[in-house]
């Protein structure tokens, strides 16, 4: 699987229906973005704080990573998880 789908599984498990997560395109190729939900649109309080509870730094309507951060991204994630998981053990 490419990043950006493991990075969508993240972002839509943590906030459904919010955010669209796509490959970059073009020269873009190899980057994350996360748009919000309707394309082109401003993010909202919500979207913005719920990116930022992430560990993002989202811009106005924008936030996307290229492919070491996003890798890094997936890695802590997948590390909080197995912590939250193992917890209860």
């Amino acid at each position: 699987a490419h990043v950006a789908d493991e990075v969508r599984e993240i972002v839509k498990a943590a906030y459904p229906g919010l955010f669209s997560v796509t490959r970059g395109k073009g020269t873009a190729y190899g980057w994350t973005e996360i748009h919000a939900k309707d394309q082109g649109a401003m993010y909202t309080p919500e979207q913005n704080a719920a990116l930022k509870a992430l560990g993002l730094m989202p811009g106005g309507n924008f936030c996307c990573m290229d492919y070491r951060d996003a890798r890094e991204f997936v890695k802590r994630h997948k590390r909080e998880q197995f912590r939250v998981v193992g917890a209860g053990a």
